[in-house]
Order: structure tokens, then sequence, then C-alpha cells
């Protein structure tokens, strides 16, 4: 069970961070968390019905926690499995079900999480956000972080074993791409809230007013 990342740009409305430093901090576990924020366990869609097990169809959980601000794609291998839920019965995840993209006799892919506004459902970044992650072998899973424009905040080795893996950052991640070569699982993706999608535009230019103003005055 292995994982790694790949992540695609998006366009959004968070990167308005100063043009100076850009800060990335790793997160070892859920209690690093600073902001409030989602814990996507995967057991039950948001409409309450339970998440299937092995489901066959690929598409099945993309789009199922968009209302959410989570878009769920892979890219597997032609004689991969897709987006499914699985048996994970490993603590500390809750329930028994996680994600992957192969059914555990095939090669293993790449999982995507795209962080979308809820209503819009255009691109959004978080400040936080991780999961956990299932290595079942010794060669190592790679999770990645992503800006909304594409840009690499952060690519993380996983061993074998059961880590987790986060990251905060000040540009905002837009996206979590993990990928390996074998079987792997996902599980409880946790993430800050999604902001509203003009709002650090908003931010910006209250700035920029603030600092014509007192450009004025002196």
């Amino acid at each position: 069970m292995k994982s790694r990342v790949k992540i695609l740009p998006l366009l959004v409305s968070f990167s308005l961070l100063s043009s100076g430093a850009r800060a990335t901090v790793i997160l070892t576990g859920e209690g690093d968390f600073t902001l409030p924020g989602l814990r996507l366990t995967f057991e039950l869609f948001p409409s309450g019905l339970p998440v299937p097990f092995n489901a066959d169809n690929p598409g099945l959980l993309r789009n199922q926690w968009s209302g959410l601000g989570v878009v769920i794609s892979d890219d597997s291998p032609a004689n991969g499995a897709g987006a499914y839920s699985g048996t994970y019965d490993v603590l500390p995840h809750s329930g028994g079900h996680a994600l992957s993209d192969s059914d555990g006799s095939l090669p293993g892919g790449a999982l995507f999480f795209d962080f979308r506004h809820p209503v819009s459902g255009v691109p959004a970044a978080v400040a936080e956000a991780g999961l956990w992650v299932q290595n079942g072998d010794s060669s190592p899973a790679f999770v990645s972080f992503y800006t909304t424009g594409g840009l690499l905040l952060q690519t993380i080795s996983v061993g074998k074993g059961d880590t987790f893996v986060g990251l905060r950052a000040d540009e905002g991640i837009g996206r979590i791409g993990i990928t390996d070569a074998e079987y792997y699982l996902v599980d409880d993706l946790q993430f800050a809230t999604i902001p509203e999608p003009g709002a650090p535009l908003l931010v910006a230019s209250a700035l920029a007013a603030g600092l014509r103003f007192r450009r004025r005055r002196l």
C-alpha cells in the first residue's frame, strides 16, 4: 500500500501573499492543525449514504464531496482501478474504509485532492491540509502539496507503515497529490476552512488602500 503525489495547476484568489518569504511547515499529526476546518473520513457520503466497498465505477467518488470543497481525481495506469473505497481497519484511522486507485493486485498510480469553493466551484486554497497514508512496502510513496497555480510547495516521502502527512503554507494549498508505483491507501483528509472566493483579494485591496492613505498623509 503506497502513495505518491501529483498535482495540477489551478487559478485561485488565494495567492495574495506577500512578495517576501514563503513559509511552509510540515505537520506530523492531526493535533498540529491550528485552524478550524473539516475532516473527511470517507465512511459516508455527504448525503448520509454509506460509501460502498471497492466501487467498480472510478468516477463514483470523484465529485461526491464537492459540496464540502474537495474534488477527487486519479491518474491510474491502464490496468489501474481508479479511485475507490476499500477496507482500512487500521488505527488511528476512522471506520473501515479508505481510498486508493488500485484494487491491491494491480500497480498503483496517483490520487489527487483539489480544493474548490463549495458553492461556486472555483479553485480555492487552504492554509493547512493533510491526510493519513498507508504504505505497505519498502518502496517510498510521495505526497506533494501544490498552490492553485501549480507551484510545488513541498514533496514528502513516506516509508513503509502508517503515516500522517500534512502541510501549513503561507501561499495556500490548492491540491494534494499522492503517487506510488505500488498499492497504497489514504484516509481521513483534514483541511482548514476554505475562504470565500473574494476574501483574500479584499484584504489585499484594503492593505493597498491603507498604504495609499498613509502616503498621502506623509
